[in-house]
């Protein structure tokens, strides 16, 4: 207002508008650089995030595991030409955020439960285990079929239930919830 007042004042003594407050509103309000010097940054819009991730605890007690891959890698033989397919669990902390990564040899329930008891007997054994369904860990529908498939088995079902851990799937595309 500080601006139209005195652009009003500084034609008024030369000048008479017809309506020269309307249309000193009017072009002020068209000025680029006034636009500039007005613009407020803009604000970032963010999902609700989850209670585990909110709420103060140990870390990996309650933890979001993906899987990532294919990498080809070669085994620790000298002179080896042989590349192997495996895969990264990567297990993340919902309150501190700090990943553990374990290697994979593939999308089998037998190769992924060695991957769970090295994580434990390493850190703890978490409460809550928060997985994808899958949709942005592997971009082929054969390999989703698979990890669903792991991820139900009877042999992991059996171990998770005897550690007493709770497996949660988030829904699809939402990475907020774990």
């Amino acid at each position: 207002m500080l601006v139209l007042s005195l652009c009003c004042l500084c034609f008024g003594r030369h000048t008479m508008l017809v309506s020269g407050r309307f249309i000193l509103r009017q072009e002020i309000h068209n000025c680029n650089l006034c636009k500039r010097q007005r613009a407020q940054p803009c604000q970032q819009l963010m999902g609700n995030l989850s209670s585990d991730r909110i709420t103060p605890s140990r870390p990996f007690s309650k933890v979001g595991m993906y899987l990532a891959g294919p990498f080809m890698t070669k085994p620790n033989l000298p002179r080896s030409k042989v590349r192997l397919k495996s895969f990264i669990s990567v297990i993340v902390s919902m309150c501190t955020m700090a990943v553990h990564p374990e290697v994979v040899s593939d999308l089998s329930s037998q190769a992924l439960l060695p991957a769970l008891w090295r994580f434990i007997s390493r850190r703890e054994c978490p409460s809550d285990i928060y997985s994808e369904n899958g949709k942005n860990l592997t971009g082929l529908v054969n390999q989703l079929k698979a990890l669903f498939e792991i991820l139900k088995s009877t042999l992991l079902q059996e171990y998770v239930a005897n550690q007493l851990i709770r497996w949660h799937f988030i829904p699809p595309y939402s990475p907020n919830f774990g």
